[in-house]
């Protein structure tokens, strides 16, 4: 059996009374206004945690992957040497549009 000194065993029970002690504002209301009566507020985790709802707004990302693609086509018909006259955007035909100064390199363009 282990064998605790009495010094021990009361400090183990008053550090449990104290703790209880402690505990007490957040078990029952303020029982004076002049007393500090301080509860723990429940965070988001403890109420119940938190709900998110995100939304894309698939309208700006496909405007903005077509201007990528207008910048990626321009930079390719330049290192291809290829001259163009006209290179747009196309959002209703989810493309790019592109008037080539010789109408023979439109295999080349593609």
């Amino acid at each position: 059996m282990l064998y605790f000194s009495r010094l021990k065993t009361t400090l183990i029970v008053g550090v449990c009374l104290l703790g209880a002690l402690l505990c007490l504002p957040n078990l029952f209301a303020s029982p004076a206004p002049w007393l500090p009566w301080n509860q723990v507020r429940l965070g988001l985790d403890l109420k119940g945690g938190s709900y998110l709802l995100l939304q894309v707004d698939m309208a700006t990302v496909i405007r903005q992957r077509l201007v990528d693609l207008v910048d990626g086509t321009r930079t390719a018909l330049l290192d291809a040497h290829l001259g163009y006259t006209g290179l747009a955007a196309d959002p209703a035909g989810n493309g790019v549009v592109v008037h080539l100064r010789d109408p023979k390199a439109v295999p080349a363009a593609r």
